[in-house]
């Protein structure tokens, strides 16, 4: 692919990922990450668990996030807001709560980091690495730092460090901006494109900011081709459908600028 991958880099500037879902499934390592942290309130804050087990704590987080004025992208804040009140609410001071808040995030954030990619990431990004400049934008808290893969990329932004997180088009724009630090020159939109899961923040949102937009459609039909592009009525919108990254360099190809 290292061919392909130098001949993709003529037409592109960036290829901006997210991260949860599209590169490793969330779902186990969430899990594991919200009862290994509970088994840490049971040791260190005993009167919480007492009075939530760790179902009725999520559904108590849920209620309590409804109630927030915290914006819904910035997730860190809304999880170690959620810990402080659930603390408080089982007796807790104000400041006994809000230590264990922190140390309970700071203790899931760790393990939200541990994540398993699939099998396609590691050789694809590795083979783009060094022709292109590799981005990744995401409505989570992974810290690509602290992840192994992260070595590939020149920059990662976590959309609660911004004003909105996605489809909202200025995080796309402000995902530009600092590849442009990187490259040292402006990025044009028409030369970037977005790789994601999720068709409304992801692929709606990557065409509203005027980017191109590939479609990781993991959970597709097995009977559904490796690669659809634009013109294909199953696509939904994008400008291409995958079913890998393995036919990522394809698509890329077959989206060149010059071709529309």
């Amino acid at each position: 692919m290292n061919s392909t991958a130098k001949n993709v880099a003529q037409h592109f500037q960036l290829l901006l990922f997210d991260l949860d879902d599209t590169l490793w499934p969330s779902r186990p390592v969430l899990e594991n990450a919200e009862y290994k942290t509970y088994a840490w309130l049971e040791q260190h804050a005993p009167r919480l668990t007492a009075k939530f087990s760790l179902s009725e704590m999520f559904k108590h987080r849920v209620e309590l996030f409804r109630q927030q004025t915290i914006a819904e992208h910035r997730v860190s804040e809304m999880r170690q807001t959620a810990y402080r009140l659930l603390a408080e609410s089982a007796g807790y001071s104000e400041t006994e709560a809000a230590l264990i808040a922190q140390s309970a995030f700071d203790y899931f954030f760790e393990l939200r980091q541990q994540v398993a990619c699939y099998d396609d990431v590691e050789q694809n990004l590795r083979a783009l690495h060094g022709n292109i400049i590799l981005g990744a934008l995401s409505n989570g808290n992974a810290d690509l730092a602290r992840i192994p893969i992260g070595k590939y990329f020149s920059f990662a932004i976590a959309a609660e460090e911004l004003p909105h997180g996605k489809p909202h088009p200025s995080a796309f724009h402000a995902a530009l901006q600092e590849a442009g630090k990187v490259a040292g020159i402006d990025i044009e939109r028409n030369k970037v494109v977005h790789i994601g899961d999720d068709l409304d923040r992801d692929i709606a949102g990557a065409r509203g900011a005027g980017l191109r937009a590939i479609w990781l459609d993991r959970k597709g039909e097995a009977s559904a081709a490796p690669l659809e592009i634009s013109d294909a009525p199953a696509v939904d919108g994008c400008h291409a459908r995958i079913r890998s990254l393995d036919a990522l360099a394809d698509a890329l190809a077959k989206l060149r600028p010059e071709n529309g």
